[in-house]
């Protein structure tokens, strides 16, 4: 009897392959599906910046260890890394046809300068690298937008000079890095800039005395302010128009603050969403323990990407860095990575994201939404 109960365990053993792939397979969680399609750039450097080239082909990345600007091809090689670009890089933009990319710094000089560090927005060729235009000096220059054809750049800055430090808003010509027009917006530091798709609004996420605003001005105007909004949270920094889909696409703007991410409607002066995930919400607001750091938007408007990091432990229940949303409803579709994410960025063709997370830089190839639908169906039942 043993003998028979000793070799019916041994067969059991050996056909247990082929018995379970009879049976149903395990519901695979999405954090193993998201593992599965992830390419691992290993930079073994921190990401601050990351942004995905308009025609798909280019990753940009801001190397904060050299400091220098980073280019990988879309299949995550290393195209080239471009040292001491810049000390301090803090903001990288690629031009609309994808031939360029901007980026601004300072620069430590080893002759007589001034008692700061000068500010620059440089210009160079995305495939080598090669310095195209420089801007003028300037003490302080704290972010810039490309217009839609990308042929001006506009451009917050802080002149200085013996006896007055002056913020304004420069906007220059893109190709050459030289001067075109200077708008003076309401007094406060300028913390993030968009132009609207059809160029006629230039969004301006300003702080001054504790106060967060968004101010709306008119190129067209000589940069007179048509709106503002005010916001109660800390600065802004991400500030995103939607893209060109609809004529009434172009009143929709999304800006992210540390605590909040909201969808804004310009014409009708409303919220119409507040992206966050319920319950977690209220600690959005108690001591920054959760921060936004990062957004992305699909190309068809449809898809908002928020990265987080958490800056204090939460209670028990799960939380991750990077949560995708429907922009329409403004519920999540998905979320994963439990690490803390910095940057992130979208494909133009809306299958892969890019995000950077310490000495990792993830290339994703997204699950569609069908398959996330089977998936959340499997778990239901």
């Amino acid at each position: 009897m043993n003998y028979i109960t000793t070799n019916a365990i041994l067969l059991l053993i050996a056909f247990a392959p082929y018995i379970t792939q009879t049976m149903d397979a395990p519901i695979r969680p999405i954090d193993e599906i998201i593992q599965k399609n992830t390419l691992s750039l290993n930079c073994g450097y921190i990401i601050k910046k990351l942004v995905w080239s308009p025609d798909g082909n280019y990753i940009a990345g801001i190397n904060t260890n050299n400091p220098s600007v980073v280019v990988w091809d879309a299949a995550g090689k290393e195209l080239y890394s471009q040292h001491f670009l810049f000390c301090n890089t803090e903001m990288i933009a690629f031009s609309p046809d994808s031939n360029h990319i901007a980026a601004i710094g300072y620069n430590y000089s080893n002759g007589p300068r001034p008692p700061y560090n000068p500010h620059y927005l440089k210009i160079i060729e995305t495939t080598t690298g090669k310095l195209k235009s420089r801007s003028d000096q300037f003490k302080n220059i704290t972010c810039f937008a490309y217009n839609s054809d990308g042929k001006k750049i506009a451009m917050a800055v802080e002149k200085a000079n013996d006896f007055e430090n002056k913020k304004s808003l420069q906007i220059i010509d893109a190709q050459r890095g030289k001067f075109i027009e200077d708008y003076l917006p309401p007094k406060g530091s300028i913390s993030s800039i968009a132009y609207s798709h059809d160029d006629t609004i230039l969004a301006l996420g300003i702080w001054e005395n504790g106060n967060n605003k968004i101010v709306l001005l008119s190129p067209r105007m000589g940069g007179v302010p048509v709106q503002r909004i005010n916001h109660r949270e800390k600065s802004i920094h991400s500030l995103q128009f939607y893209h060109q889909a609809s004529f009434n696409d172009k009143s929709k703007i999304i800006f992210c603050s540390r605590t909040r991410c909201l969808l804004w409607d310009l014409f009708t002066n409303e919220i119409l969403h507040d992206f966050h995930k319920g319950e977690i919400a209220a600690y959005y607001s108690q001591d920054f323990k959760l921060q936004f750091k990062d957004i992305a938007l699909s190309k068809d408007n449809t898809k908002l990407i928020t990265a987080k990091l958490r800056t204090r432990p939460l209670p028990e229940e799960p939380y991750y860095c990077i949560t995708i949303f429907d922009t329409e409803t403004g519920k999540v579709i998905v979320d994963f990575e439990k690490e803390n994410v910095d940057a992130v960025a979208y494909s133009p063709d809306m299958k892969k994201i890019v995000f950077a997370k310490y000495l990792y830089t993830n290339i994703v190839t997204l699950p569609s939404d069908e398959e996330i639908e089977q998936l959340e169906q499997r778990i239901d039942k």
